[in-house]
């Protein structure tokens, strides 16, 4: 025999149901940004790994292939001193440096041209570059293009102008030539490469007219930027 359906009725207290989401809520949110922060430093901590170890095979490859090209280990590693001191208080790192004076080996075949040639590229950066390392390559890599050739065609010309606008300029005053003869001249051959490295490493560490040596002009231009940590 059916008696029928009896219904419960049950009444919770909720009062502090929406405390405790909320309560909950927040915490997940909490956990999944210190989650976020600490993937983000990790991260970050990974990227600074990287280029340290980047700076550190620089560093350690130069003299092995110094080396390779009858360069050696004493020489390379005087060499990495002399760089040293000349970009200390400059926005260019010692690793940049010594790749650069590397690259530009490759052509010269000569240490010490070498460093003297990126050194005035790097200073002239400092000063008519608003201290851009970018600058740096940029004009390194038509000037290595030109000295494989043995004479700075326009394109070349034109590219290392616009990566450090105004010492293509400086560099015909030391010649005692203008702007457009100096490009022509080196075109065509007239006024030969070892002409304008000369002229370049003279503005460097002379200056021309009013205007004081390279070198003392990066560290005036630069206000004494250091990169002593990114170098240690």
């Amino acid at each position: 025999m059916n008696g029928g359906t009896v219904t419960f009725h049950f009444k919770g207290d909720s009062s502090n149901l929406d405390k405790t989401t909320n309560s909950i809520t927040k915490n997940v949110a909490v956990g999944g940004l210190l989650a976020k922060g600490v993937s983000k430093a990790i991260g970050v901590m990974t990227q600074n790994i990287d280029k340290a170890i980047g700076r550190i095979d620089t560093m350690s490859n130069f003299p092995k292939v110094m080396q390779m090209f009858g360069v050696s280990a004493d020489e390379a590693s005087k060499s990495i001193n002399r760089i040293d001191k000349s970009v200390r208080g400059l926005p260019t790192s010692l690793d940049q440096a010594v790749g650069g004076v590397q690259d530009l080996f490759m052509v010269t075949k000569d240490l010490k041209e070498s460093e003297n040639l990126f050194r005035a590229v790097n200073d002239s950066a400092m000063v008519f570059a608003q201290g851009s390392t970018d600058a740096v390559n940029r004009f390194i890599y038509g000037y290595k293009q030109a000295l494989s050739a043995g004479k700075i065609q326009a394109q070349d010309f034109n590219q290392m102008n616009e990566a450090i606008p105004g010492l293509m300029s400086k560099v015909a005053d030391v010649m005692g030539v203008t702007y457009a003869e100096l490009k022509s001249g080196l075109s065509d051959g007239s006024i030969s490469i070892d002409q304008f490295n000369t002229a370049l490493k003279t503005l460097d560490t002379e200056g021309v007219g009013s205007m004081s040596s390279l070198q003392e002009s990066a560290k005036t231009s630069t206000g004494g930027i250091q990169t002593s940590i990114s170098n240690m």
